[in-house]
């Protein structure tokens, strides 16, 4: 007859088989692109550099539609067509326009906090010998031989260069990330 001890080890192997096979198959599914790991911090640096042009143009839309709400008021609401408002009416409607401006105008704020961050840690490499392979290959769309052309080197130098200077940045725009993954 089985003890209590017998149980509870039969049930702690029965726990460990799931767990290896729950791990297997994550794998498994990971390596079939079923399953995606998230990105990491190299990653995420190299997205963030490559949308740095459009988070410029997208303070830069923000601020338009801050000046259009300022001079027109909201979008599809026309004074001539409408009714005469009531006196509660308009000052509702300036106090949305309000509101809409304040989120607007965080944004553009969180926004430009990162492209400052970037342009900061970018000037850094001003004086690194392939420091400019950033500029080209991310906010100007070089192709890694163009850059290579460039810089009259090999198309693998622009690649490990390229990688030094990554790993070098994603510390800097996510350190508390690169702490975890070390951690990992």
């Amino acid at each position: 007859m089985a003890g209590k001890n017998d149980t509870a080890n039969i049930e702690t192997s029965q726990e460990i088989d799931y767990r290896e096979i729950a791990k297997y198959t994550v794998d498994l599914l990971t390596k079939m692109n079923v399953l995606r790991k998230p990105n990491g911090t190299y990653k995420n640096t190299e997205a963030l550099l490559y949308r740095y042009n459009d988070l410029k143009k997208s303070i830069k839309d923000r601020e338009e539609e801050i000046s259009e709400i300022e001079q027109y008021g909201l979008r599809g609401k026309s004074t001539s067509i409408t009714k005469l408002p009531s006196s509660g009416s308009r000052n509702e409607d300036r106090d949305l326009e309000q509101e809409i401006i304040d989120g607007l105008t965080v944004d553009i704020k969180k926004t430009q906090l990162v492209v400052n961050r970037i342009d900061r840690i970018v000037k850094k490499y001003k004086h690194d010998k392939y420091g400019e392979i950033i500029k080209l290959k991310y906010f100007e769309g070089k192709t890694q031989q163009e850059i290579a052309d460039y810089f009259e080197k090999d198309p693998t130098t622009i690649w490990r260069q390229n990688q030094r200077i990554i790993n070098e940045i994603k510390v800097y725009l996510f350190p508390n990330d690169v702490i975890d993954e070390l951690r990992a």
